[in-house]
């Protein structure tokens, strides 16, 4: 390698080291302090080696131009999960492009490039003050007009937003930028810093992502915000599970339990939780009746999605059981075809060989649309639980500055 493009290599992982650094006031632990050198290595033989497996990309984004995140699909689940690339190995598409390739390999590469995305560091403010992180600037003649002189309570709990926090500290075991965009991001911020309590002792993080954003935990459990450019999500809060490179590698087999393990424990913690921030708001506001009934009709709603997912996932099972026995089936039969001979054999061959053709065709579009149902019914799951938690810890935090409000009013009336 010249001097200057081991130069210019330097300079774009210090940038990286860099953008991330004054992001957050720690090193991230992403850009290991022993590494001197990255590793150059092939996009097109990861993709190749993730599908071998069964894991999908279906996205890939890119900062400074190397690959920082690849969105995959887990085929035979219908779950999806962030693989995190950390900076030591680094996947370009510049370094592919220099290749002379195989047509496979182009082929490749214009899939790659058609779902890559850059991505840019979202600065966040955590020192905000909690009436504008949490509520804004509300209009200060519709808070008259609502709350008037009706309202007069008061709260002991001086640091309620840490005491609402406590609530997330459950660790979860493996073994077991429009005005409106802009204030669903700081609460999937804030959302997503309660979260960290709960994979701080295990080696998968997670994030939120909502349209083209994305608020993720890192490996030293601080947090990073991240803008997409020209990604068009879906409007809704997608959790998901984030595995650096390394961990994937080692636990391959076990991504995809540890995956639904992890997301299922959160999304009960979160729904848990729920029942936490209601007792506390009804103790603030003493109205119970229809309070009371929110947690229990949150856990009545992750209960049906939970038995749908099931069900999908059963029926995705005996599909992918169907199709490995169709595929020996297949083989089984090529054996015969290179063995028999004769006309009639041929005949009777290419039918079969047709009909378990179709039968695969089938298969192949059943698991499409299976995956699709799943995925469907998680981004339902996750996006009601994600919303009725983030409603009510914020309904919480921002009662009780409206109380503290008026009770320091009782020195100027």
């Amino acid at each position: 390698m010249s001097n200057h493009a081991e130069n210019n290599k330097h300079e774009k992982h210090n940038k990286r080291d860099k953008a991330s650094k004054d992001t957050n006031d720690e090193q991230d632990d992403h850009d290991d302090q022993d590494d001197d050198e990255t590793e150059n290595l092939s996009l097109i033989k990861l993709k190749n080696f993730l599908e071998l497996h069964n894991f999908i990309p279906i996205a890939y984004f890119f900062m400074d131009g190397s690959c920082f995140y690849i969105h995959i699909l887990m085929s035979n689940t219908g779950d999806e999960i962030f693989l995190y690339i950390p900076s030591k190995y680094e996947f370009t598409l510049q370094e592919e492009k220099g290749k002379k390739l195989s047509q496979e390999d182009s082929k490749s590469l214009k899939e790659i490039e058609s779902q890559s995305y850059n991505m840019v560091y979202l600065e966040m403010n955590p020192d905000e003050s909690i009436t504008n992180e949490y509520a804004g600037e509300p209009d200060e003649q519709s808070l008259l007009e609502t709350y008037g002189e009706m309202i007069n309570l008061s709260s002991n709990k001086e640091k309620i937003e840490e005491y609402l926090e406590n609530n997330y500290k459950r660790a979860i075991p493996v073994n077991m930028i429009m005005k409106e965009d802009r204030s669903i991001i700081k609460s999937i911020y804030r959302q997503t810093r309660r979260l960290k309590y709960c994979v701080q002792d295990i080696p998968h993080k997670i994030g939120i992502m909502y349209k083209d954003s994305l608020c993720s935990i890192r490996r030293d459990n601080s947090l990073n915000c991240f803008l997409f450019k020209n990604y068009n999500n879906k409007n809704c809060k997608k959790l998901f599970v984030i595995s650096d490179l390394e961990s994937f590698y080692e636990k391959i087999e076990k991504i995809p339990d540890e995956t639904k393990l992890v997301k299922d424990s959160l999304l009960k913690v979160l729904t848990k939780n729920q029942g936490s921030h209601v007792s506390l708001l009804d103790t603030l506001i003493k109205s119970k009746n229809d309070i009371i009934s929110i947690p229990i009709k949150a856990e009545e709603k992750r209960k049906n999605y939970e038995i749908l997912l099931n069900d999908a996932r059963k029926t995705m099972e005996k599909i992918v059981e169907t199709e490995k026995h169709t595929l020996s089936e297949i083989d089984a039969l090529l054996n015969r075809k290179a063995t028999e001979i004769g006309l009639h054999h041929d005949i009777n061959i290419a039918y079969q060989e047709k009909q378990l053709q179709d039968k695969m065709s089938d298969m192949l579009s059943k698991k499409t649309k299976m995956n699709t149902l799943i995925i469907d019914l998680q981004d339902k799951l996750s996006n009601s639980v994600l919303n009725i938690d983030d409603m009510m810890f914020d309904n919480n935090v921002m009662f009780d500055t409206i109380v503290k409000n008026f009770a320091r009013l009782k020195d100027y009336c």
